[in-house]
């Protein structure tokens, strides 16, 4: 492998969180107490999720984040080394509690989450130039909204300005219009139908109006978009031309990171140098395999799952490999 097609390095700057699901016949109405079938503590985050499912692919991620100085963060730091992830820029906060999220799962899959930010919070833009001094052009950075928004635009300055790619994934959904420094800085923005809905004003019930949205947020500045359909697959926009690119038909059990899978699986794609559209797909096809076990990093597959995956539905693993094809309108 030539030097200019060494895998991008990728960083991870947002949210550590310890996950406790709860496993329900249906979910329960204001006031009502229903019995559980089975509880899990596991680890969670959205930064945290897309930096493990960078190195289950094999990726060295950097992750930079915020652990209280409880059992939680001290689990949870084992946890990121034991997968792969290289934590220098991970930081107990003394008298914080690390963040925590109150999952319930029901028989089909769904899920409904409550997040407790805890030491997430402990960000200013000191700490974000330090956490990315060692980032360059060429590399890639992930960024969530489970952190402070001036740090994630900070982040996302610093990072653009110097020649890297930005993946933003905007949630939880932001309760505001996010500032148009922050998605002019932004090489990729991937929002779920909900998220891209607020987000552009767009009402995105339906296929046409998750296309307009995914075509709206490039207007507003975002290099390329990605509207994610949940099981639908995900819509591509680039310029002004956008493309479904149908998802995998999987047994899912539970779908708490699968919107981070897939962020994870586009990070590791374009690292890889594949073009927008193949990096998607790939995306789709980590996304589906995540949702196939209980927790969110459980089931984030690794790179032979995923080869083999891709495979059986009859894809190449290293086709249209390097080239950057616009996509098609459907």
């Amino acid at each position: 492998m030539t030097e200019t097609h060494r895998p991008a390095r990728i960083f991870a700057l947002g949210s550590l969180n310890v996950d406790l699901v709860v496993q329900v016949d249906r979910f329960p109405q204001p006031g009502e107490t229903l019995p559980g079938r089975t509880f899990h503590t596991f680890p969670g985050g959205k930064g945290g999720n897309q930096a493990v499912a960078v190195a289950r692919l094999g990726g060295s991620p950097s992750m930079a984040a915020r652990l209280g100085d409880d059992s939680f963060g001290e689990e949870y730091l084992a946890t990121l080394i034991r997968e792969g992830v290289q934590v220098n820029q991970v930081e107990r906060i003394p008298g914080k509690t690390t963040g925590t999220a109150l999952i319930e799962v029901d028989q089909r899959g769904q899920n409904r989450i409550v997040v407790v930010a805890g030491a997430n919070e402990c960000w200013d833009d000191r700490a974000v130039s330090i956490a990315l001094a060692g980032i360059a052009e060429g590399d890639i950075l992930l960024l969530q909204l489970e952190i402070p928004l001036p740090a994630v635009i900070e982040a996302a300055l610093i990072a653009s300005r110097r020649g890297a790619q930005v993946i933003l994934d905007p949630a939880p959904a932001p309760e505001a219009p996010l500032p148009r420094e922050l998605l002019g800085a932004l090489s990729w923005c991937t929002p779920n139908e909900h998220e891209a809905a607020l987000i552009t004003g767009i009402a995105t019930s339906s296929a046409g109006g998750q296309r307009e949205a995914a075509l709206a947020l490039v207007r507003h500045g975002v290099s390329r978009a990605v509207v994610k359909a949940g099981a639908r697959g995900a819509w591509l926009a680039l310029e002004d031309r956008a493309e479904l690119l149908p998802g995998f038909p999987v047994e899912a059990r539970d779908t708490t990171a699968a919107g981070d899978s897939f962020n994870g699986g586009l990070a590791w794609a374009l690292s890889h140098h594949f073009s927008p559209r193949e990096a998607v797909i790939r995306a789709n096809a980590v996304a589906a395999l995540s949702t196939t076990g209980l927790g969110a990093q459980t089931a984030m597959p690794t790179a032979a799952r995923l080869s083999s995956f891709l495979e059986k539905a009859g894809i190449t693993p290293g086709e249209q490999k390097n080239r950057d094809t616009p996509a098609s309108d459907p």
